[in-house]
């Protein structure tokens, strides 16, 4: 074979070599995004609506969160504070469970927690309000029998700011107790007490899981953000790694 045909047959291969060279060097960029460019993010919302959402179960789970002592510990039994003519008020403590006999006055205010409305009536005689079910309105200057047990909560004769009503159940019923005491009842100057009607412990099984789900729920969502935060920073960052070194 002549050293013509020799370069006749060899140089197809070289065409080829230099084809693939260059098809080679075309795709190396785009092989090396796909290779090195982390998935993105499992979570399709951004840390920051997460964190959002974390924050608002927080501020849900206060209020219930401050009654489940007594939810959960308050006594078995109640303490009876007496009957009229026979009052036993030095017995009365924040937080624990009463029961008592009284006459309840035409006078009534309303009160509202948890998109519940409820019914404050201030019973004669004594420095005690009664919040209970809406019952319809008696007549005028007249006078209704009432027993009743529940929580008793020693009330606040200052007012409070809406930090202090979701740590403190004795602060939702400041603003309650200042109206009542712009008419004189209870007259000012001496200690107050509302009975939470039908709050016994262990009796609403949802006051005690709803503060644990939401804590639980405001865990969650903390835990998504910040592993949606550390993926996207990740991602990010080896992305900028990536196009630097090509």
């Amino acid at each position: 074979m002549t050293e013509e045909s020799e370069k006749q047959a060899t140089a197809p291969d070289e065409h080829a070599q230099t084809r693939a060279a260059f098809e080679s060097w075309q795709r190396g960029p785009v092989e090396a995004e796909k290779e090195y460019v982390l998935p993105p993010p499992r979570s399709a919302f951004p840390p920051s609506f997460l964190a959002i959402l974390a924050a608002g179960c927080l501020v849900l789970a206060a209020e219930p969160t401050a009654d489940l002592p007594y939810e959960l510990c308050g006594p078995s039994q109640a303490i009876d504070l007496g009957r009229p003519g026979a009052y036993s008020l030095d017995k009365a403590a924040d937080g624990t469970r009463a029961r008592l006999q009284g006459y309840a006055g035409s006078l009534r205010g309303s009160f509202a927690l948890f998109g519940t409305n409820y019914e404050v009536a201030p019973l004669i005689g004594i420095p005690v309000l009664v919040r209970r079910a809406p019952h319809p309105q008696p007549p005028p200057d007249s006078a209704e029998t009432y027993q009743g047990e529940g929580r008793l909560v020693r009330l606040q004769d200052t007012p409070s700011s809406y930090f202090e009503r979701l740590f403190d159940p004795a602060a939702r019923y400041s603003t309650t107790r200042l109206q009542f005491q712009a008419l004189g009842v209870p007259p000012f100057g001496r200690p107050a007490w509302l009975l939470v009607e039908g709050d016994l412990p262990r009796k609403d099984l949802w006051a005690i899981a709803e503060p644990i789900l939401l804590w639980m729920a405001a865990a969650a969502f903390a835990g998504l953000a910040w592993r949606s935060h550390r993926t996207r920073a990740r991602a990010a960052a080896l992305k900028a790694q990536t196009w630097r070194s090509l």
